[in-house]
């Protein structure tokens, strides 16, 4: 082909969208051998999600095992709060360096170094041999959990091939029960297998660090992502990363072209708006609109009654009556693998259903959930009705259903959707410290409250919730198969979400400027 023409082939590709010059193939992705290959080296920084999910399921089945509990004396309430809080006192520091990180030296070295330092905790928590080194090794497990989930949705994000992004953000926190299930099918072997011997607690602490050690084994053939190289002025390097993972190795290809130009701008977009810092995220009626949702999803993602089973299933399961570590290992299990695929049909049907419908749903199921739960955690208290106890049980089942299939896939998925460009990295950055900060206050508040206040705590949380389906039906607007552009438009002017918008009704020439 003449090489004019294909300049001006190129030049008209990057005035249309996206559709228009993607490539065409009647082979599924898992034929065509460089998108396949770039899925299996995505699956690297995927796993970051996975080890966040270890953690959390881990500990619950610790606190369930009599050896782990007699070998550290029976920790108290308030000590079982510092070594769940104390690995989210590490994950929030890390929130305060591993963006500046990823940002000065690149996502994959940043990953790197939360990679080894979960390696090695992950060895000092299985060696340990008081309780005072048990809660460093937590801090450490935190520090490294963190350090490595933080830049890896970035990396997926701007890393992955177009069309799949979307369903890669979403696997990134549907993962996170992939660790849960190992951690706690894990935890319920070793207990059946070795239920004198430390090494019922020792082997799951010690496998903590199964999913990094796979990380930094694979972690080497795991592209850059092109976007960080071409803000870093390494162009040449971007697009061979792009042709070689979304083109085939098509030097010609429009899409490369494209992907190319909407890079740049956007890079362009970033250094105007670097300068205002923090505060863009309230600067205009807009921003603070969308800064509100953000702040309240990054705290009701732990608020929403969720951690209080998560990390201290063992208590709940005593305050009604089902005592056997045999059996609370079990109920947790099965609860992980239920986690899991009640988490995977939210992400995969957000599309489909809509974003404000799951999470009106969801909302207003939890909040029908936990009233019961309440009520039977009372009656099984005052009465010893083990019906009531059992009915806890099927409760808990319920309440995660509408948990995962809402709140679970669209913690960072929604807010990641309705920030616009410049404030789509700061603005995440305070979701995932809002959630640390949420998350260690009820890791330490949740046991000290159930042992005090017993049944009572749950009201708590009824209240929460409550407020919770109110702020939703009146906050949150619809952004399922809408361009970032409309979702942005949908803040401005007239902020009605609980109406339906279309195309026709955006305040396009209502846009505030303040």
């Amino acid at each position: 082909m003449d090489e004019s023409k294909v300049s001006d082939a190129r030049t008209e590709a990057l005035e249309l969208d996206l559709t228009s010059v993607l490539p065409h193939s009647d082979r599924p992705w898992f034929r065509q051998p460089h998108l396949l290959k770039l899925n299996l080296l995505l699956a690297v920084p995927l796993l970051s999600g996975a080890a966040l999910g270890f953690d959390a399921s881990m500990m619950n089945g610790l606190q369930a095992l009599d050896n782990w509990v007699t070998y550290f004396d029976h920790p108290s309430s308030s000590l079982l709060g510092l070594l769940n809080a104390i690995s989210t006192i590490g994950a929030t520091i890390s929130c305060f360096y591993v963006s500046t990180l990823s940002d000065r030296f690149g996502r994959k070295p940043a990953l790197f170094l939360g990679v080894v330092i979960m390696i090695g905790a992950s060895i000092m928590q299985a060696a340990c041999h008081n309780l005072t080194t048990f809660i460093v090794s937590r801090f450490f497990v935190g520090l490294g959990m963190s350090s490595a989930f933080i830049p890896a949705p970035v990396l997926i994000t701007e890393t992955a091939y177009p069309t799949h992004r979307g369903k890669m953000a979403n696997l990134t926190f549907t993962i996170f029960y992939l660790g849960s299930i190992a951690a706690s099918w894990t935890t319920f072997a070793t207990y059946r297998a070795l239920p004198d011997s430390t090494w019922s607690w020792r082997i799951p602490s010690l496998l903590q660090g199964f999913f990094p050690v796979i990380q930094l084994c694979g972690i080497y053939f795991v592209p850059e992502s092109p976007r960080w190289l071409l803000a870093k002025g390494r162009a040449a390097e971007a697009r061979v990363l792009l042709v070689r993972y979304h083109a085939g190795g098509d030097t010609t290809s429009l899409l490369v072209d494209h992907e190319m130009s909407e890079m740049a701008t956007h890079i362009e977009q970033e250094q105007r708006h670097t300068a205002l810092g923090v505060s863009s995220l309230w600067k205009t009626k807009a921003d603070r609109r969308i800064f509100i949702i953000i702040t309240f999803i990054g705290v009701f993602c732990n608020w929403a009654g969720n951690a209080l089973v998560s990390y201290y299933l063992s208590l709940v399961l005593d305050s009604v009556g089902i005592k056997s570590s045999g059996t609370k290992t079990l109920i947790n299990g099965i609860l992980q693998v239920f986690n899991g695929l009640c988490s995977t049909l939210g992400a995969l049907t957000s599309d489909k259903v809509g974003r404000r419908t799951l999470w009106i749903v969801g909302c207003c199921g939890m909040l029908a959930t936990y009233i019961p739960w309440t009520v039977c955690s009372a009656l099984n208290l005052k009465s010893g009705n083990k019906e009531a106890g059992y009915g806890v049980v099927a409760l808990i089942f319920v309440f995660y259903f509408f948990y995962d299939i809402s709140v679970s896939p669209m913690t960072f998925g929604y807010p990641a959707e309705i920030l616009p460009y410049h404030n789509r990295q700061k603005g995440i950055s305070w979701v995932v410290l809002l959630s640390n900060l949420s998350l260690m206050f009820n890791l330490f508040v949740n046991p000290i409250a159930l042992e005090d206040i017993q049944w009572r705590y749950y009201i708590v949380y009824c209240v929460i919730l409550a407020c919770s389906v109110v702020f939703v039906y009146f906050r949150l607007p619809e952004t399922a198969n809408l361009s970032l552009e409309h979702i942005s438009a949908l803040f401005e002017g007239d902020f009605r979400p609980w109406r339906k918008m279309t195309r026709f009704n955006y305040p396009w020439q209502t846009k505030e400027k303040e």
